[in-house]
């Protein structure tokens, strides 16, 4: 499945045949278990990164950080409009450091995590 931001045109456009809009926040109408970032992150693992207790704890507070309209998902989005795979790729990036991974590492594993995230999650 693939998900994209709509634009201010689309959305006015859809207006017109809109009945109803439902918003997901964090679990409001769907809650996964494991959640992303434990998915995310126990991938990375069976892949060689090496993480503990304590970087998954920070990368999953990066994340909350992240999606609360932080600077960085906004210039992301930005940069990234149309574009998901970009965008999730560099998403994987920053995660990644987040747990911990240095840049060649994060370089390296950010597609094969990407590609697992959206054949196996989403």
């Amino acid at each position: 499945m693939n998900h994209r931001w709509l634009t201010m045109e689309e959305l006015l456009f859809l207006s017109d045949h809109i009945k109803a809009v439902f918003f997901d926040l964090d679990g409001t109408l769907r809650h996964n278990l494991p959640s992303g970032g434990e998915f995310f992150a126990s991938y990375a693992i069976q892949l060689g990164l090496r993480a503990t207790a304590e970087d998954r704890l920070r990368a999953m507070r990066w994340e909350h950080f992240y999606w609360a309209n932080s600077v960085e998902l906004l210039a992301d989005r930005k940069l990234y409009s149309g574009e998901n795979g970009e965008f999730w790729s560099l998403y994987a990036k920053r995660q990644l450091a987040a747990l911990g991974a240095s840049t060649l590492d994060a370089a390296e594993l950010a597609p094969k995590i990407t590609a697992y995230m959206m054949e196996a999650f989403i």
